[in-house]
């Protein structure tokens, strides 16, 4: 009977199940979309495009790193959780989710520990405060990532859709208060911080509920070494696939725009890619929605 348990929730039906991850995801992307145009337009308006493209190429820069020292650890947490749920092995699941999430950790007090020791080198007096704040953000955007893919691999979207729809109405109520205020950068930043630490907490709540239901009683072990060179390996491939995608499509031009050019057209340019980016997500929601199957 113990093979026969495939995740928290056991469908009968494979394709409705994948229609419902489909329908949280677009919903997400739909949301996601709507808001992200409307702060875009308003904040180019109210703030102008200087403090917009400082703001923009370092929250890039940012970003840009937290990516990639993710090194394709959520990637393979969501693959190696799903096949061990398939196959009913409760203690491995266990295994692979405490071992990510204790790198994913490290990593990303790491990087921001880094960060800001940076800011106080390279950044300007006056922009130092809320480029701090900034990259503090990192932290639960990083942090998030192994509870996101441990709610995939579960195939409970639902979980990490309502937390990214609370955090985008949190993110959107702290730039209009921002623009209505005149809290400048520092407002923005703090929005950030601010709806991303929420995300976090949502999303790690609703996680923690079904990895405590299905693995209640299990006790932590070491991975089994095999397992652990599988990991590794698969995520030396994947972070080197993140960096490629990083280049090619996560804006790696702003860098040479920025040397090259005005603030101003690193504002201009950021804010139409944003919304580029947004309408290519479109295409990836029914993989995203069948790849835990």
């Amino acid at each position: 009977m113990e093979a026969q348990i495939t995740s928290p929730r056991v469908p009968e039906n494979r394709s409705r199940l994948i229609a419902s991850n489909f329908g949280w995801i677009a919903l997400d992307t739909a949301v996601g979309f709507g808001i992200s145009l409307a702060a875009s337009i308003a904040l180019a308006r109210v703030l102008g495009p200087v403090k917009l493209g400082y703001y923009s190429y370092l929250m890039w820069v940012a970003n840009m790193t937290g990516t990639i020292a993710l090194f394709g650890v959520p990637m393979a947490t969501r693959k190696y959780v799903a096949e061990c749920l398939g196959r009913g092995e409760k203690d491995v699941v266990k295994a692979i989710i405490d071992a990510t999430a204790r790198f994913q950790g490290i990593m990303a007090l790491a990087v921001v520990g880094v960060g800001e020791v940076l800011i106080r080198v390279a950044v300007a007096p006056e922009n130092r405060l809320w480029a701090a704040v900034g990259v503090a953000s990192l932290l639960p955007g990083m942090l998030l990532s192994i509870p996101t893919a441990a709610n995939m691999a579960a195939q409970e979207f639902g979980r990490n859709v309502k937390a990214s729809l609370i955090s985008s109405v949190c993110n959107l109520t702290g730039v209009t208060l921002t623009l209505l205020l005149h809290w400048d950068l520092l407002g923005l930043a703090g929005s950030l911080l601010v709806s991303r630490s929420v995300d976090l907490c949502v999303r790690y709540y609703g996680y923690r509920q079904w990895y405590r239901t299905l693995l209640r009683g299990i006790h932590h072990q070491p991975l089994p070494e095999e397992l652990k060179k599988r990991l590794w390996r698969f995520c030396l491939q994947a972070g080197a696939l993140q960096i490629v995608n990083a280049v090619v499509w996560d804006r790696s031009e702003l860098f040479f725009l920025k040397q090259l050019s005005s603030i101003e057209q690193v504002a201009f340019y950021s804010l139409a890619f944003n919304i580029t980016q947004h309408l290519l997500l479109i295409p990836q929601i029914f993989a995203t929605a069948a790849g835990a199957n």
